[in-house]
């Protein structure tokens, strides 16, 4: 699942998901992401922006890891936010890996991710 709230960038990252075979469901917030996770989907993998209007990445991530359900789905953290001490602290054993947004979302996820390897996202 990506979560994204800026359109062009989550389009990019679904597109190039997609182009590898992979199932895409999306979100452009983490109010939105919740509603997917309760609707009874698991993705394998959750990319998340950190700074999104209405939920950001931070309070979905504490609303999402108490649950036993989905407390094992890893978090891939794509963001354009500086992350500083605090906010590695925050997000330490919460995500698999934080990257930062180097530019165009398209040099970001080939750099960060090169070829996916999971079924859905």
């Amino acid at each position: 699942m990506v979560v994204e709230d800026d359109p062009a960038s989550r389009e990019i990252v679904v597109r190039m998901l997609q182009k590898e075979g992979i199932h895409v469901r999306e979100a452009s917030n983490g109010r939105e992401a919740i509603e997917v996770l309760q609707s009874g989907v698991t993705p394998d993998l959750i990319i998340l922006d950190l700074i999104m209007a209405e939920m950001d990445g931070f309070e979905f991530l504490r609303q999402v890891r108490p649950h036993a359900e989905w407390s094992k789905i890893p978090v891939v953290v794509v963001s354009s936010l500086d992350i500083n001490s605090e906010a590695q602290d925050v997000l330490r054993g919460q995500v698999e890996r934080i990257s930062r947004k180097d530019g165009s979302p398209e040099k970001t996820c080939s750099a960060r991710f090169g070829k996916p390897s999971i079924n859905t996202c």
